[in-house]
């Protein structure tokens, strides 16, 4: 028997992986979650050197909040945020604010996609 050799672009076999193992509504969370988290983490490296980001007694914490009446999740977190100009594109494929090799730049435009294939918006 021959040897055969498969070849796949790493992103494509991440989504198909990711996406066998979680449903949409899974990822669409854990996206928002990792964010979230990315700014926490943030702010708490950049506080080493800039004492004033982070004042004293301050706990860093991510909020989800549910409100089922208008149908409405909100996820809230006090890190840093993006910059006006990040915030215009966070929702376009490969766009990322992680440093090189720690992100794809794919959770918040998946996030996105899912969110207008419910009806709703991000």
């Amino acid at each position: 028997m021959g040897k055969h050799r498969f070849k796949a672009a790493v992103s494509q076999l991440l989504a198909r992986i990711t996406h066998s193992l979680s449903s949409p509504r899974e990822i669409f969370l854990r996206e928002l979650i990792s964010n979230a988290s990315d700014a926490l983490d943030k702010l708490r490296f950049e506080s080493l050197t800039q004492s004033d980001l982070m004042p004293e007694g301050e706990s860093l914490g991510i909020v989800l909040d549910v409100d089922a009446d208008s149908k409405t999740l909100t996820l809230a977190d006090n890190g840093i945020g993006m910059t006006e100009e990040e915030a215009d594109r966070a929702c376009e494929p490969f766009v990322t604010t992680t440093a090189v090799g720690k992100g794809t730049g794919l959770g918040l435009s998946m996030v996105y996609g899912f969110a207008q294939q419910a009806g709703g918006f991000f």
